[in-house]
């Protein structure tokens, strides 16, 4: 009798034992399994997942920053840049001041104006309200605002800068006598129809920047979305890129951006003026880092389709075989071996901008200054990112374009 307890008390140790290993075992299956699936959930899909890419060489990073302590030391580069590939930020580094008078110097919160680099948010502006079908390429201007008096220009060839549109910061200066209260976009729109400025050239005809087409661009997406620009950006762009510590131009900022002050020649103070009320061709105010999270963002598909962004990469502005030409908010040129760049400058009011998108390897490269002195030079960062893959590029095409073409400041 007592040997038959044992037996059945060893049976019950042998069960426990048998249920506490599987325990273990299913324990440990789930431990190893648990981040993986924590990861699946957390992780925003990313093209770049379905290619591997070499990480940034040191040597390259070196020679960046290299390049940017020397600028420094020569009085001509006060500002920020940054290098990112994928989900990775290589460098990110300031020099000076953010505001001379008070001494503070430029840190990773430190926003900037982007002046025209605030365009290619004005173009994913437009394809977003695309998507959602409350507008077509192909619509004229007159279908939102009939008193525009300039037949045959349609959103595309504002775009793509083909409007022949005049250039509203030279009319607008000469037939605006306030100039200590800024003017908005519907003014402007307004005030075409009432002046009837002459065109530059019949609507399609050739390529000329124009800072008017996207001033008109901002305008259309305030009446089709009924919201201010400013709003419809931060509400369709800035949150769901994660870009907290972007804004916009006001001389009177309610929100906690830290602003950059604009520096013209020397540290002159460049004062904020009646046009800085005008967006869509300028405006946005943006760290390096939230620059790098809008660029490799677009590559998410999560604020417009990759479909649209293709659309809006393809060469349009100018003839077709240049090394250089102009979508939909982005210029673009062509390494030696027919890779493309994606990038656009910028500069206004003491600022000068830079954003470099290489597709081929997700490469970001943020450029960004408030003192007017010296240029921001693409083709040298190039060179140094990408050693031989500009051979054919003549010196002189890094100038800013904006500059070359009169198309940024007054």
């Amino acid at each position: 009798m007592r040997r038959k307890r044992i037996v059945n008390r060893k049976k019950r140790y042998l069960w426990v034992l048998l249920l506490l290993l599987a325990f273990v075992v299913a324990l440990l299956y789930f431990l190893r399994q648990g981040p993986q699936i924590k990861r699946i959930l957390t992780k925003t899909p990313h093209p770049a997942e379905k290619f591997v890419t070499k990480p940034i060489s040191k040597a390259s990073i070196i020679l960046l920053e290299n390049f940017f302590d020397s600028q420094n030391a020569r009085g001509i580069f006060n500002g920020a840049f940054l290098v990112g590939r994928n989900d990775s930020i290589y460098m990110e580094k300031s020099y000076g001041y953010a505001n001379y008078r008070q001494k503070t110097p430029i840190n990773g919160t430190t926003a900037f104006q982007l002046a025209s680099v605030s365009k290619q948010f004005t173009a994913v502006s437009i394809l977003i309200l695309k998507e959602r079908k409350l507008l077509k390429l192909s619509d004229p201007v007159q279908k939102f605002f009939p008193d525009f008096p300039y037949p045959g220009v349609t959103i595309e060839l504002l775009l793509e800068h083909r409007s022949g549109l005049p250039n509203y910061i030279y009319f607008g200066d000469a037939a605006i006598k306030d100039k200590a209260t800024p003017v908005t976009n519907s003014f402007i729109v307004t005030l075409m129809g009432s002046m009837k400025p002459p065109v530059y050239f019949p609507p399609g005809r050739s390529f000329n920047y124009s800072n008017t087409g996207y001033c008109v661009l901002a305008a259309i997406v305030e009446r089709l979305s009924h919201m201010c620009f400013t709003e419809f950006v931060k509400k369709e762009i800035f949150v769901p890129v994660g870009m907290k510590n972007s804004g916009f131009a006001n001389p009177h900022p309610a929100d906690s951006i830290q602003r950059a002050t604009g520096y013209n020649r020397g540290w002159n103070e460049a004062a904020f003026t009646f046009l800085d009320g005008v967006f869509g061709d300028k405006g946005i105010y943006a760290t390096p880092s939230d620059m790098f999270r809008w660029d490799q963002g677009l590559y998410s598909g999560k604020i417009v389709s990759l479909a649209s962004l293709d659309d809006a990469f393809q060469p349009r502005g100018m003839k077709a075989g240049g090394k250089k030409n102009y979508g939909f908010g982005w210029r673009m040129m062509k390494m030696d071996d027919n890779s493309k760049v994606l990038y656009h400058t910028g500069w206004w009011e003491g600022f000068q901008s830079l954003l470099l998108r290489i597709p081929k390897d997700h490469t970001t490269i943020v450029v960004l200054k408030n003192r007017r002195a010296g240029i921001i030079d693409k083709l040298a960062i190039l060179k140094i990112m990408y050693p031989g893959s500009f051979k054919g590029t003549k010196e002189g095409e890094g100038m800013m374009d904006e500059e070359n073409e009169g198309g940024g400041e007054r």
